[in-house]
């Protein structure tokens, strides 16, 4: 009696290959909608980031009766570095920034601190003076020196890799390591700099606003502290009116979320401009808006609702959109 053979079947290569080749299909078809929803949950924390920064600041209007805002820096004349105050105009037509000197240079984001929960935080940097130590690491104590290292919760949007890491770039603050913020007051559709720019805009020349000479056309400035922003100001109604904006860090030089000059954006260069070719250092082109979300970037308005607001959009309403009052007669909606 011949014996039964009791041998397993086996995979051959070409089956291997078959089932290898439809994993990698299933994985690739699976892959988008996975980091779909990644982003999806990315973008909700830093909607809610953001409303919970837009709450605030309505909180902080609500009992000091205006929003928070920039308190300056660079008052007078600083005889090393030429003109200040933002501008790099020459000969007449030369400005200096007429910031009181008394003015700490603290952003925005410091003032509304206890407003998210941050009292702590605020009693340590509501001492720091920017306007006394000039960007000079040497005039900081080593307590002070690592203070300004510290991002507070929520100031980081989840979808920018680079949101929470410290940049040692910041104008006025060259070599010294700070923490940033991807949240920006938004200061209207103001220009930064007088003159040529790389910005795909053809604006009237308008008065330079960061020097505390004049008001800025938004809700949020350098020196907006010095022109006191009410709600009732906003005669665009509040819902329509762009409270802040996201940026990304790495790619603006003005981004230190405790600093006067690093916590506020202008709407004068389209969303997203310059995306995949920064260049910080041309910082007049880079105080804009932009974002690693898909096609566009949220925008907390000055009612605390939170907008994602597509690139595409039309250039004279996103610059309508960021200012206090109408802007040359468009449509907000």
């Amino acid at each position: 009696m011949q014996a039964r053979s009791h041998r397993k079947e086996a995979f051959t290569l070409v089956e291997l290959l078959v089932v290898i080749a439809i994993t990698g299909i299933l994985v690739a078809l699976l892959l988008p909608a996975i980091q779909a929803a990644r982003e999806s949950a990315r973008r909700s924390q830093c909607v809610n980031q953001m409303r919970q920064l837009a709450i605030a600041s309505l909180n902080f209007e609500i009992a000091k009766r205006r929003l928070p805002g920039g308190t300056g820096f660079s008052s007078q004349l600083d005889t090393d570095a030429g003109p200040i105050g933002g501008r790099e105009d020459t000969g007449s037509n030369a400005a200096y920034s007429i910031v009181p000197k008394h003015w700490t240079g603290l952003g925005w984001i410091v003032e509304v601190l206890p407003y998210i929960e941050l009292e702590s935080l605020y009693g340590e940097v509501s001492q720091l003076n920017y306007e006394e130590h000039k960007g000079n690491i040497f005039k900081m104590s080593t307590e002070q020196v690592e203070l300004i290292k510290i991002q507070p919760p929520g100031l980081a949007c989840p979808t920018d890799p680079k949101g929470r890491e410290l940049i040692n770039t910041q104008y006025q603050w060259p070599s010294i390591w700070v923490a940033t913020t991807n949240y920006r007051g938004v200061m209207g559709s103001n220009q930064m700099i007088r003159g040529t720019s790389s910005c795909p805009t053809q604006l009237p020349l308008q008065q330079y606003c960061n020097d505390g000479r004049a008001r800025c056309s938004g809700l949020i400035w350098r020196t907006s502290s010095q022109f006191p922003i009410k709600l009732r100001q906003v005669t665009d109604g509040k819902s329509q009116t762009m409270l802040i904006g996201e940026d990304l860090p790495s790619h603006d030089w003005h981004t230190m979320w405790s600093f006067s000059n690093g916590d506020s954006s202008s709407t004068y260069c389209p969303l997203n401009f310059s995306l995949n070719a920064p260049d910080p250092e041309s910082w007049w082109d880079m105080r804009g808006f932009r974002s690693y979300h898909p096609g566009g970037a949220n925008f907390a308005f000055a009612d605390a609702s939170v907008q994602f607001i597509q690139e595409s959009i039309d250039f004279d309403l996103y610059k309508a959109m960021s200012t206090a009052a109408q802007q040359d007669g468009v449509e907000r909606r």
